[in-house]
């Protein structure tokens, strides 16, 4: 399993840093807090992309 920090996710879906932590925030992506550090599965990630494409 792999994760992605927000800025990677960000760059992945060619948005601004602040919109995929609004996504997160609206719990459109779901996400892990280890160590207070946000981190998104990258398969997660992908179900938005494939959900938001529809």
């Amino acid at each position: 399993m792999k994760f992605i920090t927000v800025r990677e996710a960000a760059e992945l879906l060619r948005v601004s840093y602040k919109t995929v932590q609004r996504y997160l925030a609206e719990g459109r992506i779901p996400y892990t807090k280890p160590a207070g550090r946000i981190l998104i599965k990258e398969q997660d990630l992908m179900n938005f992309v494939n959900m938001t494409n529809r």
